[in-house]
């Protein structure tokens, strides 16, 4: 009786390791999973201010991930899908197979950085001056009110500078491109009124010469 019940015992215990090997997941098997998971692809729209969408593509139907920040399941079904309302961050997302012998294992992270939206890129200002460095959209780094402010007096002399070095070599050019156009009749006249003159001296002079005679 007891070899009967030692038998089935090892042949119970055989059927559990063979079942605990098949469902294993291998490293081989964990490799073709992250092959798979590399092709999903994250990226943000901007929607205006601070909004955006995330927008998945390549999700396969056997897999899903969890959002870390918010903990939502985002389950594939083999088309785009959108995330709506998430703002300026990192945010990490957790691959997870739901097919196979890594089902519900984590095989790989997604992750992906919002920039920080400027708001002052939304001011009268900043749509009439793009170019001013504190209007552009995605700058980087903090700007305080009184920082903004300082920014645009600074701005305003340097534009004001340029205006006026733009004008003087406007003027300049100018004076060159119009001694340029009518080099003949400015030499010509230069010419002629110093003939002129040396007619007037001579006669002058004569006359003198004449009076002392």
């Amino acid at each position: 009786m007891k070899k009967i019940v030692y038998v089935f015992l090892l042949v119970f215990l055989s059927f559990v390791i063979i079942n605990v090997k098949a469902a294993t997941c291998t490293d081989e098997e964990r490799a073709k999973q992250v092959e798979i998971a590399k092709n999903i692809k994250i990226t943000y729209q901007h929607l205006g201010g601070v909004d955006f969408d995330l927008v998945i593509t390549n999700l396969s139907k056997n897999m899903h991930l969890i959002d870390d920040v918010k903990s939502n399941f985002i389950y594939g079904t083999g088309e785009t899908l959108t995330l709506h309302h998430y703002y300026a961050g990192v945010y990490t997302f957790r691959v997870f197979p739901d097919t196979g012998v890594c089902k519900n294992q984590r095989v790989y992270d997604l992750m992906i950085q919002i920039p920080r939206y400027n708001s002052y890129a939304d001011t009268n200002y900043c749509k009439e001056n793009p170019d001013f460095k504190y209007c552009d959209p995605w700058y980087k780094g903090y700007i305080s009110l009184d920082a903004f402010s300082k920014g645009i007096t600074e701005y305003e002399k340097e534009k004001e500078e340029k205006n006026k070095e733009e004008l003087d070599k406007s003027f300049k050019t100018g004076l060159k491109d119009f001694y340029e156009d009518n080099k003949m009749y400015i030499l010509g006249g230069g010419i002629a009124l110093t003939l002129v003159i040396a007619g007037i001296a001579i006669y002058i002079m004569r006359d003198r010469r004449d009076i002392k005679i």
